[in-house]
């Protein structure tokens, strides 16, 4: 979850996402409430896993199975 960087507002999801690589992400936010728009940047420390690594782990999404 995100704070609007104007008038605080909690924001639940970005409206775009760009990944520049498995460790650097960057998300564009938009307030409904005062229609500010700004992004925020995300860089993943060496040690942590990569998004394609965790992508291709079989138990990643099993939760989310219906059977």
């Amino acid at each position: 979850m995100m704070r609007c960087v104007q008038c605080s507002t909690d924001l639940i999801a970005p409206v775009r996402s760009q990944y520049f690589s498995d460790r650097h992400v960057c998300h564009v936010w938009l307030c409904p409430k005062c229609s500010t728009c700004f992004e925020s940047c995300v860089q993943f420390s060496a040690d942590s896993a990569s998004i394609s690594a965790v992508m291709e782990e079989d138990s990643a999404f099993s939760s989310l199975v219906v059977a």
